[in-house]
């Protein structure tokens, strides 16, 4: 491995607890209901308008109310468009209070110190360089090495997105490079297809896939991260 390159939101960071206090916030104490559970459907929301929006079919605006009117609809807790809107508002004033956990300082020193160290992001430009930011990812990251798909104009899991980064890092050999994220259908297949490969950072208990692709690692916790990336610097 001489390069490693990360996913941002909840891979570098924990984005369950920036979901969890803007839920508290907006909709209070959701009783009998998994904040987990309803967090994995808003993210499945999320990347479906996620796409859409980049077909054209979806404002930036209408892609905030559906993720979570529908997230909330799985468990029968039907909101309005006001409350979706509070609820964003309130994730994004979250989302400026985020922080690198311990660990996850120690595994980017670890990298930092050992190897080209690179982000790819999905994302509107401005919003995920708020967050890049604020989590003073540029004391280990070159900014030049840092590609948000709303600045490159191509969004995971789409190869070219994976090649721009490679070109742009100096790198040949698609093997030299391991992507660790926490989508298995943006980040995993994504970097795989690409040729690279893969950490899939999964803390949420989702099912591992059967045909889940060659050269793919599994972590559990940003501890697992950790002990698979010092077994293949």
């Amino acid at each position: 491995m001489k390069a490693i390159v990360f996913d941002v939101d909840d891979t570098i960071y924990d984005q369950q607890v920036v979901f969890d206090q803007a839920c508290r916030d907006v909709f209070g104490e959701l009783k009998g209901v998994s904040l987990v559970d309803l967090f994995k459907a808003n993210r499945y929301y999320s990347d479906e308008s996620f796409d859409a929006m980049g077909r054209g079919e979806m404002t930036k605006e209408e892609m905030y109310i559906y993720r979570i009117k529908r997230a909330m609809e799985e468990f029968h807790l039907p909101i309005t468009d006001e409350q979706a809107v509070r609820y964003q508002e309130r994730y994004v004033y979250y989302g400026t209070q985020i922080t690198v956990s311990d660990q996850m300082w120690q595994i980017l020193e670890y990298c930092g110190e050992r190897m080209k160290l690179g982000v790819i992001t999905n994302g509107p430009s401005a919003h995920q360089w708020r967050k890049i930011k604020t989590l003073n990812l540029e004391r280990w990251v070159n900014p030049e090495y840092i590609f948000v798909s709303g600045d490159v104009g191509v969004n995971k899991p789409e190869r070219g997105i994976f090649e721009h980064a490679m070109k742009k890092m100096r790198m040949q050999n698609p093997e030299d490079i391991v992507y660790v994220g926490d989508s298995y259908e943006k980040d995993i297949l994504g970097a795989t297809g690409a040729g690279w490969n893969a950490i899939w950072l999964e803390r949420r208990g989702r099912e591992v896939p059967e045909d889940i692709p060659e050269h793919t690692s599994i972590a559990r916790s940003e501890e697992d991260l950790f002990q698979l990336i010092r077994k293949m610097s």
